[in-house]
């Protein structure tokens, strides 16, 4: 059956990745899900309403799948590229995104940036940072 991601965020990537997270509210676990999508619609017009402070917070995860994409082991030219170019990206359009959330151009910068940073992290895998907020993060 075909596996459709509509991104609401613009952190995880998680439509140009195999992964997922769920987190389980009763257990305080997360669960990371392989899910291969067949299609992933990313319009940047879901992000507008979503509070500053996740906008803050989802950006990111987006920051930390490409600074861990790079300090792999596995890093590559390609990953390299794409990290460098969305680390600019966000540090450029995030405070324009939380300060003004229906700047279009903006959300669609960092949705773009997202979903590049979901590619870089296929590439390369996440390492410990990701493995640390996994375990903490549902907690606190």
């Amino acid at each position: 059956m075909p596996q459709i991601a509509v991104p609401t965020a613009s952190g995880t990537g998680s439509e140009a990745t195999i992964y997922s997270v769920i987190t389980e509210e009763a257990s305080h676990a997360k669960r990371v899900l392989l899910i291969k999508c067949s299609l992933g619609l990313v319009d940047p017009e879901l992000t507008y309403t979503l509070p500053p402070s996740m906008t803050a917070a989802t950006s990111m995860d987006a920051l930390a799948h490409v600074t861990e994409a790079v300090t792999s082991n596995a890093h590559n030219p390609k990953a390299d590229i794409l990290a460098d170019w969305v680390i600019k990206e966000i540090f450029k359009w995030l405070p324009v995104a939380v300060a003004e959330p229906d700047n279009k151009e903006a959300r669609y910068a960092m949705s773009l940036a997202a979903n590049l940073g979901g590619v870089c992290f296929s590439d390369t895998c996440c390492h410990l940072g990701h493995a640390t907020a996994h375990s903490l993060g549902v907690k606190f």
